[in-house]
């Protein structure tokens, strides 16, 4: 219907001259895959100064969008269609799971889309700020008394952790021991060994890091229990003196009163005493002790011979018998 003012028609016409065109588009964008990593060694982890990478990609050409990651504006990189958005965390950040969102999805004919703020693929990084703890350490020995170590006895350390831990390092005694148990309740074993220094046995735990790479301090103390203390020396008896209730106490008759009387250099078991071939009374202890015994007819004449046996410390060094005074 185009038509001059004469009367001539021209054809129709449905192009443009000058290469110019108007594309319709009603859809808005949409992000597919969506993806998130730490630098971490574990990428599905994050401690403080790890940084945390979101990457995905729009389905058509978007202007550039905005993140935050946990809370917090992300630098942007890429596009128009393939992003990635870093983030490098700090302290203070929320401890858990890494929180993020996409927003301003808006392709180039205006369409928008509605914020982005999960993955694609099942990805997620968990932030850690916090150092692990050693909530209870406590040694023990194998010994009768399980606060006393001889050379032989096994040391056993035990720690839990407060959270997943990788293998740490520990000593006892001054020596290198290999914990076993984990991720988080661990023991050490340490066979005490002649020679090992005496007293309080001392230990130490180190490299306690957890799996996000926090690390603890080293631990050299017990949070429950009793320390163990080692002693390799057997106790030493004197003074040893002997008496009677005779008139004269270094005569003696039936019926009279023998008491030898000794001391031991530190608490002992009750020991085995005899007089004059006889089984005595031992009385005392822990460190002062008396043995007593009574004359019979049958007792043999001449100098009161007197043995005081299985002398042995609380930690079970044993000494040698006693026969003689001091």
């Amino acid at each position: 219907g185009i038509k001059d003012l004469v009367g001539n028609t021209a054809a129709d016409v449905s192009s443009v001259t000058d290469a110019s065109s108007v594309a319709f588009d009603k859809t808005a964008p949409t992000i597919s895959p969506v993806s998130i990593a730490s630098n971490n060694s574990d990428n599905t982890l994050a401690k403080i100064g790890d940084i945390i990478t979101l990457t995905f990609t729009s389905n058509e050409s978007i202007s550039t969008p905005t993140v935050t990651i946990l809370g917090s504006s992300a630098s942007i990189t890429g596009g128009p269609t393939s992003w990635s958005a870093t983030y490098t965390t700090q302290s203070g950040d929320a401890d858990g799971l890494v929180a993020f969102t996409i927003s301003g999805i808006s392709d180039p004919s205006g369409n928008t889309a509605g914020n982005v703020t999960a993955t694609t693929d099942t990805t997620s990084v968990t932030f850690d700020e916090i150092a692990p703890v050693l909530d209870t350490v406590s040694i023990a020995s194998s010994n009768t008394d399980t606060t006393k170590a001889v050379p032989g006895d096994v040391i056993t350390l035990a720690f839990a952790s407060s959270e997943d831990i990788e293998v740490p390092t520990v000593t006892i005694q001054g020596n290198s021991v290999t914990p076993t148990g984990g991720p988080s309740s661990w023991t050490a074993n340490y066979t005490a060994q002649a020679g090992d220094t005496e007293g309080t046995v001392t230990f130490n735990i180190s490299g306690i890091v957890d799996m996000a790479g926090n690390t603890a301090s080293d631990v050299t103390s017990i949070t429950t229990g009793s320390n163990v203390t080692f002693d390799e020396t057997p106790p030493t008896i004197s003074p040893v003196s002997i008496a009677s209730n005779n008139a004269d106490p270094s005569k003696s008759k039936v019926g009279d009163k023998i008491t030898v009387s000794f001391t031991s250099n530190e608490s002992i078991a009750t020991p085995t005493a005899t007089i004059s071939g006889s089984a005595a009374t031992v009385l005392g202890g822990p460190t002062a002790w008396t043995a007593e015994y009574t004359m019979g007819s049958g007792d043999p004449e001449g100098t009161v011979t007197f043995n005081i046996t299985l002398i042995e410390d609380l930690a079970g060094n044993t000494a040698s018998d006693v026969s003689s005074v001091t």
